[in-house]
C-alpha cells in the first residue's frame, strides 16, 4: 500500500504539472526522520488529496461538465420555445 500511494499520489502531480509537489512529498517520506506511523499518516494524506484531484480533474475534463452544458443548453432551447 506504502508503494502504490506514493505512485498515485506522483501520477495525478505529473497530470498537472507540479513536479515540485512529487519532490516535496518524496522527501518528507524517503529522507526525512518520521516514524512508521508518521509515514503511514502522511501517505495516507497523500492518497486522499490525489483521489480528491482526480474526482475534480474527471469533473471539469470529464462528462460531467459536458452533461451540464447539455442540460443548460436543452433547458434554453425549451425556455425559447414556451416564450
Amino acid at each position: 500500500m506504502f508503494m502504490l500511494s506514493v505512485w498515485l499520489a506522483g501520477e495525478v502531480c505529473v497530470e498537472v504539472n507540479q513536479k515540485c509537489a512529487v519532490d516535496t512529498a518524496g522527501h518528507i517520506i524517503f529522507q526525512s526522520r518520521l516514524n512508521q506511523v508518521q509515514r503511514d499518516i502522511v501517505v495516507y494524506v497523500l492518497g486522499v488529496l490525489s483521489a480528491a484531484l482526480t474526482q475534480i480533474l474527471g469533473y471539469f475534463f470529464g462528462s460531467s461538465q459536458s452533461s451540464a452544458k447539455k442540460t443548460d443548453i436543452l433547458s434554453a432551447e425549451l425556455d425559447k420555445s414556451k416564450g
